[in-house]
Order: C-alpha cells, then structure tokens, then sequence
C-alpha cells in the first residue's frame, strides 16, 4: 500500500501533519509527500521521507507534453478547470500526477485547493482519493459547490473533531459512513510532567529562571486575528491594574505579532508579555511544563473562520495543565471545566483571577482529568482507525 499525500509547507510542515506522517510511515503505509509550496520553517520533512516539491516554472512548460501524452484525458478535465476557474490545479495535478503511478491512494491534507490537485490526479491516473479537514476548509472554503461535488467522489473523508464530522454532513452532504472521526494525536508520553525537560532556547531558560515567582500564563498560536491573543493581552491588563503578579507566554509568529505588541505597549503591560516566536518543540515542551494556565482564547473571526481544535491547548492538557477556553468551535465538546465567551476581556480576566486563587489541590485536580481527556480521546488509536481504511482499499 503506497499512498500519495498531498500537502503545504509555508513556513514548515505544520508539527500536526510531521507527526501524523510520521506515525503512518513506521505503521505500515508506504507514501510519498507531494508539496504545493515549500517555504522553510521551524519544522522540515525528514529526508528519508520520499518527498516531491513542486516547480511552477516545469508545471507550466510540461503541459504541452501532458496533452500529446493524453490529449483526450487532457482536453476532457481542462474544459472542467476552465468551468471550475481551477487551472492552477489542474497544471500542478499534471505535473505531480507523473511521480503518482506507483501510488494506490490519493490523499489531500486540507479540502481546500490540495483536494482539487488530488481530484485531478485521481482523474489522470484513474486511482482513488480521500482527505482530512482540519479548519477553513470547512466553515468558509473558498469553491464551496466545487468542494461539496468534489466530496461525492471522495472514499472516505477524516474529520478531526466532532463539530467537522456533523458539519460534512448538514453543509456537505457527506454521508455518516463515509466520514472517519480521527483527532489529532498527542504524544502523552512525551507531553508529560514525568520528564524534565531543559530548555536550549537562551530566553526561554531565562524566562523559566527568573520569573518563578510569577503567575505564568502560556498561549501558543499562529497569530492571526481568530485566535484571540488580543482578547487575552487586554485580560492582562486588567490583572495587572489588579496587582496581579501575572506573565503571558506567548509562543508563535504571525501576520497579527506587530499588532499584538504595539496593544501592549500602549496598554503599559510590555514587562508582562513575553514573545518568544515560533518555537521547536525542544523549547515548547519546557514552557508547558512551567506555566501555571493555559489559555486559548480562541474567536470567529469577520469572515466567519473558526479553529478546528486547538493541537496545542490538547497538549497543555496533556501536562496536567488548567486550561481556561472560549466557547468556540470544537473547545466545548473536550474542555468542560473553564469556559468563558468569546471577544470578551473581562470575563477572561475573572477566570484567570479565579485560576489564581484555586487552592492548588483543585488546580491539580482539574489538571489530572485533563490528561485523562488526552489518554482517552487524543491517543494513536485515532491514526491506526485512518490507517485501517487505507489498507481496506
């Protein structure tokens, strides 16, 4: 079974697929990993991993071969990239559709524009494909009647939580059999406090040195607007106006970084907010181990995109950590503990101060049965139900 996954790397391959990859390569499944984009990031597809990058430039040139090659396949499905106004799939399609005969299966990470490639694929190459939704591309994907047409073909689809499995359903009309729930895995043997972990970031060592006296409140995000790190930072402020000895965490980079900075900066509260950029996980692990709360103060943003399920507030969890959440999305449907609504500072800040002065026995409680959430619905079992369906094709 050898199958041809399709995915993105802007910025690194997302930590979440490097596992899930990795998981499938040493459990029996041969692949190759066919990216759309490759900008280099934090984290990189190892080089054992059979991977093919795709070049713009030879897509283009090599379309004219493609259609001597197959000009009744060819004409046949660009007449439908003209209707679907998706030529830019179907050249990259071509192009990775002639490193595709020794595959079985096509998979797409994201219904979004890499479904559309796998579509195409299957077509030229007369195989099967699936895929695996994770956010956008299910509440605001960009060609929606072309994703709903594009799901009829599809052998199965994996929804990573419990809110995108009912969603392929009532907005997609995917059928109930067709849809595998496999949330994303987390690691409970390494995300654990029964490791000590010690930082190779200076100031993250530093961090973890000199601020043990503080409340320390961890926030690991992309950061866009729909994570909500701003409602988060004006929180602080209100503590710290409260005398609060509070430090924010944040762990990250993104289009909204400057913008979060600049907000605390003007709310007087830069000494109280900590950005460290993305990190690797060496450094990651460490800064979950020492925060005293997790955070994730996820929101719906203008255009109506929403998280999925946050990898990283799982993983927080995962170290017997208190969580504090907004009602958004997936969150409610596995922290059941602390939840406050969305865009709303104050009541974030009342949950923090609440967190604060929790006796710790009740602190460790709540963190406890957290990771008895992980162990119970974020373990490897999920991939090997993934892993099952491929091999029954």
């Amino acid at each position: 079974m050898r199958i041809a996954f399709i995915t993105s790397m802007d910025r690194g391959i997302p930590l979440f697929i490097l596992n899930e990859l990795n998981y499938y390569f040493s459990h029996g499944i041969e692949g190759k990993v066919f990216f759309v984009m490759s900008r280099p990031g934090v984290y990189m597809p190892p080089e054992h991993w059979h991977s093919v990058y795709l070049s713009p430039f030879n897509a283009f040139v090599h379309q004219i071969t493609y259609l001597f090659k197959n000009p009744k396949k060819y004409i046949e499905l660009l007449f439908d990239a003209l209707k679907h106004r998706t030529l830019f799939e179907f050249f990259i399609a071509w192009e990775f559709a002639q490193h595709m005969h020794d595959c079985t299966h096509i998979h797409a990470f994201f219904a979004d524009h890499k479904l559309v490639i796998a579509r195409y694929c299957a077509a030229i190459l007369q195989k099967t494909f699936s895929c695996s939704v994770y956010g956008y591309d299910v509440y605001c994907p960009k060609n929606r009647e072309l994703i709903k047409e594009i799901y009829r073909h599809t052998e199965f689809v994996v929804a990573t939580n419990l809110l995108f499995k009912e969603l392929l359903n009532r907005n997609f009309g995917v059928p109930q059999e067709k849809i595998i729930l496999a949330r994303t895995v987390v690691d409970a043997s390494k995300y654990s406090n029964s490791i000590e972990y010690t930082p190779e970031d200076r100031k993250v060592a530093e961090a973890i040195a000199t601020q043990r006296n503080a409340f320390k409140i961890l926030c690991v995000a992309r950061l866009v607007y729909r994570k909500g790190v701003h409602i988060l930072i004006h929180a602080i402020s209100m503590l710290v106006r409260k005398k609060r000895n509070v430090v924010l965490w944040i762990v990250g980079d993104g289009v909204e970084r400057r913008n979060l900075e600049k907000l605390a900066e003007k709310l007087g509260i830069s000494q109280h907010v900590q950005f460290f950029g993305a990190l690797g996980v060496e450094n990651l692990l460490p800064l979950y181990q020492n925060c005293d709360l997790y955070c994730q103060p996820s929101i719906t943003d203008p255009g109506g995109d929403k998280e999925g399920l946050p990898v990283a507030m799982t993983e927080a969890m995962a170290f017997e950590k208190v969580v504090i959440a907004t009602r958004h999305a997936d969150i409610p449907n596995v922290i059941r503990e602390i939840l406050v609504p969305e865009n709303n500072a104050e009541a974030l800040a009342d949950a923090i101060e609440r967190v604060i002065e929790m006796p710790e026995q009740m602190r460790k409680a709540i963190g406890v049965k957290n990771r008895e959430i992980v162990l119970q619905e974020f373990s490897e079992k999920n991939y090997d139900r993934v892993i099952a369906r491929f091999l029954s094709l």
